[in-house]
């Protein structure tokens, strides 16, 4: 940053600039922690003591969440349970949450389906449903590969890398704008690495579905899963795009709301799914007594080991000690966590439904009595928050250093933007299921209050507006750190 030789501020202005930044850092603090983000999960309750009870015991830490809507069938026996605040008081069973990718099951379900009523078969290139792909790589994949995941597509099509990183940057929906056709159309180029490998891939899903409706002769694939699975198996409440009334809206893990995901285009991988603890109910109930259309779907197609297999879309776990196999799959979204664990011979399910970005796969396992695998934390987020938290109180240190020595006004200014850009910055991404997000409120209201302070060394003690030397540099500071600032501001 560009500096010219410090002048001490008048004690008028060193007043100010104690008494301005505390008022407001104080205004600031309260102001954030009534209305900012929360990223804890409140004591509130309802359902069965017992899965409450179990539930509690599953949750490494409560730390990130912030409702969760949990069924469990326990030998014939059904059970619900809700944790927390869902927007409108503690979700119940009928609460609809995003379900993300658990929706790639009932492609799956979908499949095995129409392979029995012998519109498809697994060894069919997708060109032959999809001829807009004849001719090309993506044409020539088996829908056997695009069920296991080992197409070798990549999960998104390349095209949407930029915007996929917008998107993430502002809290909005990547898959919006991605309708059937476009998806086909970016299959057209798509190229494919390391096929037989598995590689998890939203897009080769998309595809699957797309093939599916068409050779059902289907208008879309929401009509196609409506008509052949939801509606007969009673599951009235999962909905492809439409936000119900009684839902509980998405979140990040540091409390900050997110868009809902929607989008045409990937509905068979699952952007647009909602659903509702009573209706998975329903479909774990149809799977462990087989009455489940496309039940074949279960079956095993791909083995990565001796105990990981994958069938028409499910994950199939087997642990090698007991010979004990669970089916499940989760599901994510911006701002939600999903997770179904089957075991078709116990006869028992879990099904566990939250809106805030943190996993929620441990609890769905825990909740069948399960070794499966521990709840993933967010280390990543974690450490990218505490990050901003440390630049953040560092800009706005410099801020008032800037503002004690007297530089230019230009440089406090620039000072002022860049602590608005990183103070906004840390109210969208700071770790604030970890800390009061009230600090968030300290540093923006710090650098607000700093402004009074600038403004009377202006009036009172004559800052110099700009450096005698190099101007434009400090012109340019300015430039840059304002319009990081309005960006900030723009994107909370």
């Amino acid at each position: 940053m560009t500096t010219t030789t410090p002048v001490r501020p008048s004690r008028s202005v060193r007043t100010l600039a104690v008494v301005a930044p505390t008022v407001a850092a104080l205004i600031g603090a309260v102001l954030i922690t009534m209305f900012g983000p929360q990223g804890r999960m409140s004591d509130d309750r309802s359902g069965d003591a017992d899965l409450i009870a179990d539930t509690e015991a599953a949750i490494d830490s409560p730390a990130g969440l912030r409702s969760l809507s949990v069924g469990r069938i326990d030998n014939g026996a059904t059970a619900t349970a809700g944790l927390g605040d869902a927007g409108a008081g503690t979700p119940g069973p009928a609460t609809a949450y995003e379900l993300g990718s658990i929706t790639k099951t009932f492609t799956g379900m979908l499949l095995a389906d129409g392979i029995e009523r012998g519109e498809l078969t697994l060894d069919d290139p997708l060109a032959r449903h999809l001829p807009e792909l004849t001719d090309t790589v993506a044409g020539s994949i088996t829908l056997r590969a695009l069920a296991t995941h080992t197409s070798g597509l990549p999960t998104m099509p390349s095209s949407s890398v930029i915007p996929n990183l917008a998107a993430g940057a502002t809290d909005g929906d990547p898959y919006g704008s991605w309708t059937t056709a476009r998806v086909i159309d970016a299959a057209r180029t798509a190229e494919v690495d390391n096929p037989g490998e598995s590689r998890y891939s939203n897009f080769g899903i998309a595809l699957l579905g797309a093939a599916q409706a068409r050779a059902a002769s289907a208008d879309a694939w929401s009509d196609l899963v409506r008509e052949r699975l939801l509606d007969p198996l009673g599951m009235t409440g999962t909905t492809f795009g439409d936000t119900p009334e009684a839902f509980a809206a998405p979140h990040r893990s540091n409390g900050r709301p997110v868009s809902p995901w929607v989008g045409e285009g990937f509905l068979p991988a699952g952007t647009g799914t909602r659903s509702t603890v009573d209706d998975m109910l329903r479909y774990a109930e149809a799977i462990i007594d087989g009455s489940a259309p496309g039940i074949a779907a279960l079956q095993p197609l791909h083995r990565d080991d001796d105990t990981d297999a994958t069938g028409m879309a499910w994950q199939i776990d087997t642990d090698p000690a007991t010979g004990r196999q669970i089916l499940w799959h989760n599901g994510g979204t911006g701002g939600s966590r999903t997770m179904l664990t089957i075991d078709l011979e116990q006869r028992s399910a879990a099904i566990v439904l939250g809106n805030s970005d943190l996993s929620v796969d441990g609890i769905g396992f825990r909740l069948i009595g399960s070794d499966g695998p521990t709840a993933r934390v967010e280390t990543v987020t974690t450490i990218i928050g505490f990050a901003i938290l440390a630049v953040a109180i560092g800009a706005v240190a410099t801020l008032l250093v800037r503002v004690l020595r007297g530089p230019t006004l230009v440089a406090q200014l620039s000072s002022v933007a860049f602590a608005i850009f990183m103070s906004a910055l840390l109210l969208r991404l700071g770790p604030w299921q970890l800390l009061p997000a009230g600090i968030a409120g300290v540093l923006l209201g710090i650098t607000i209050g700093a402004l009074v302070p600038i403004a009377a060394g202006k009036l009172i003690d004559r800052t110099p507006t700009l450096p005698p030397k190099n101007r434009w540099g400090a012109g340019l500071d300015l430039a840059i750190s304002t319009a990081l600032a309005a960006f900030a501001l723009w994107a909370l």
